[in-house]
């Protein structure tokens, strides 16, 4: 439920033109993209939602880092907590490299479609 309501969030906010009141299905007679109000071209909307996810999972690495930091900090010296709390920042640091990776991709190839 909550993610459904997100996602539709998420979509409206990608078309930015108003939704007709009398279009209520998802296909509009007057939309080029099958969208609700939406002149926007499908690779225009999938763009901003594809940014939208990754800036999702760019915020989530964050947080995982600071995670890690804490699991370091609180580890007291010991080894194996030590170890854990590297690793944890290590693959956050890996999954914030992928984020913004795949955030320059899709911006690329957005920029190429329209």
């Amino acid at each position: 439920m909550i993610f459904h309501s997100f996602l539709t969030h998420l979509i409206n906010a990608a078309t930015t033109s108003p939704i007709d009141p009398a279009c209520n299905a998802v296909i509009c007679s007057g939309s080029s993209s099958g969208i609700a109000g939406g002149n926007k071209d499908i690779g225009s909307v999938v763009g901003k939602i594809m940014k939208a996810v990754f800036g999702l999972m760019g915020s989530l690495a964050v947080v995982v880092v600071i995670v890690g930091g804490l699991q370091y900090t609180l580890s007291s010296g010991d080894p194996k907590r030590t170890a854990t709390a590297k690793n944890t920042i290590l693959y956050a640091a890996i999954g914030i490299v992928i984020s913004l990776s795949a955030y320059a991709i899709v911006t690329f190839i957005t920029k190429g479609l329209s």
